[in-house]
């Protein structure tokens, strides 16, 4: 390096600076002016993404992608590889367990006190109930039930949400994937998880009660009489269901991260009472696939099961064909 100075004025220059080296000046207190190489080629670039209010700032281009990106998207290839996805299959299985276990007790329990306790004195098992023509549940039975569920659900989405998006359902998780929300191995290792959950959950209530209460009760597993049709069912599965994910897809923002999970949870309450009001000898609506699955496998009954999959089934197409017209809330996504 050589350097000239000058009594006021030096300059320092920094000689052998081939051409695609990165110069910068500075001034110095005294008057000296610096020029120095920089060891990097390339220049340093910090973005700044504030901006005032008023401003007019042009959107950023949304990168398009390949068709072969968007099926690796829409399968989810990438999420095969991150530990988020498993720990959120942990999740679902978890707490599939814990709600299908409190659920299920939360029914038997109500049967027990609204059907066979002292106050009541009935002596008829819940089946025979239901295929009676002109029969209802007791409304004490259902609106304790549905509140209940509002507390329980509720609480169980509010936990859930931040590890696996709250699903604790095949028939949400399912809406989700047609939707375009839920890649599909993230839904086949979600609705894996909740199906045995369930199974497990159903499982560990019945091993806590003797043979004729589990019978007697029918383990709180999706049933309805002889009076209704098995068309009559669908629709009812498809109505209700429709209203519980048409609700969950599209509530707006703006709220407190503690209400939308009750929201959620206080559908499928109005939706016990008005299925088993309105439709005799109906003990649904099922809505959750995984919370019929449980109790019907354990129960060794799995003839009526498919009913409360078809309803469900097609409610989930039927809102995610609305959710492609009118997109949900920018916010769920």
């Amino acid at each position: 390096m050589e350097s000239n100075s000058n009594s006021n004025n030096t300059d320092i220059e920094l000689n052998n600076i081939n051409d695609n080296s990165n110069l910068s000046i500075n001034n110095n207190n005294n008057g000296t002016r610096v020029i120095s190489r920089n060891n990097s080629t390339t220049p340093k670039i910090t973005e700044n993404y504030h901006t005032t209010v008023g401003e007019n700032v042009e959107p950023e281009k949304e990168k398009q992608l390949t068709w072969n990106e968007k099926f690796k998207k829409i399968l989810g290839l990438d999420e095969l590889r991150s530990k988020k996805m498993y720990q959120g299959v942990i999740i679902e299985f978890i707490g599939t367990i814990i709600y299908v276990f409190i659920s299920v007790s939360i029914v038997v329990s109500c049967v027990n006190y609204y059907v066979y306790s002292a106050d009541y004195n009935a002596n008829s098992p819940l089946q025979v109930i239901l295929n009676t023509p002109d029969s209802v549940i007791s409304p004490k039975l259902t609106i304790t039930v549905a509140l209940a569920h509002i507390i329980v659900l509720g609480l169980m989405i509010l936990t859930t949400t931040p590890h696996s998006g709250g699903h604790l359902n095949p028939t949400f998780t399912i809406a989700s994937c047609l939707t375009g929300f839920t890649p599909v191995f993230r839904t086949i290792f979600y609705v894996f998880a909740q199906l045995t959950g369930s199974i497990i959950g159903s499982a560990l209530v019945k091993s806590m009660l003797p043979d004729f209460i589990s019978e007697r009760s029918v383990l709180g597993a999706c049933l309805y009489g002889n009076s209704m049709t098995t068309s009559g069912v669908i629709v009812g599965e498809f109505l209700f269901t429709s209203f519980n994910l048409f609700v969950a897809f599209n509530m707006g923002s703006g709220y407190s991260k503690l209400v939308p999970p009750f929201i959620i949870s206080s559908t499928l309450a109005v939706s016990f009472v008005g299925a088993q009001g309105l439709i005799n000898n109906y003990f649904g609506p099922g809505v959750n696939i995984a919370r019929c699955f449980g109790p019907a496998v354990v129960m060794h009954d799995l003839s009526s099961f498919w009913v409360f999959v078809v309803g469900p089934l097609m409610a989930c197409v039927f809102i995610s064909l609305v959710n492609h017209i009118v997109p949900p809330h920018s916010d769920y996504k």
